[in-house]
């Protein structure tokens, strides 16, 4: 009996995909494992979750970025990433840049979301953790950003709808919808 051409097609591309995710698993970055799990799952959510960001780009720091966004291809489809970022007054685990699109589709502004993976060590734990966090989240929305908070739990029982979340965002943020 032969084997359904579609079948093996779907088994080869999937062995594919699983070996592509554990070098993306293999690169990841961030300081703890949950920051690394939605580093990998953002990566594997772009190259193979049907969203309409195409591509991340990691950046070290500012410079670094400014050079990736005026040479990078396709970067009104793209978002990029820093980790570790210190801003005024604390360090985010990460800081994404995303376009803005004017009418003619060319970029207008950027705008900044804010990732915050929140171990249960570091977060929630007390209230004056809590009102800390809270604190920043309001300093981070009169800097213009929008600040996305996933609990330990939320990454580690579903990173793709976690990464699905940041696209969609990105993807919204382009076309100027919020």
């Amino acid at each position: 009996m032969t084997r359904d051409p579609y079948e093996l097609l779907a088994s080869r591309a999937a062995s594919h995909a699983a070996s592509h995710v554990e070098f993306m698993r293999s690169t990841a970055k961030g300081d703890t494992p949950i920051e690394q799990l939605l580093f990998t799952a953002l990566r594997a959510v772009i190259a193979y979750g049907g969203v309409s960001v195409k591509e991340a780009y990691f950046a070290h720091d500012e410079g670094h970025l400014g050079r990736l966004k005026s040479e990078a291809d396709y970067k009104e489809d793209s978002i990029f990433l820093r980790t570790q970022v210190q801003l005024v007054g604390w360090r985010v685990d990460f800081l994404l840049d995303a376009p803005v699109l004017n009418s003619a589709g060319d970029i207008d502004h950027w705008r900044q979301l804010v990732i915050e993976c929140d171990g249960h060590d570091f977060h929630e734990r007390t209230k004056e953790q809590a009102a800390k966090d809270r604190s920043r989240d309001r300093a981070a929305s009169l800097a213009k950003m929008t600040v996305f908070r996933f609990t330990g739990a939320e990454l580690w029982r579903d990173p793709w709808s976690c990464a699905k979340q940041v696209c969609d965002w990105a993807t919204k943020v382009r076309w100027g919808h919020i």
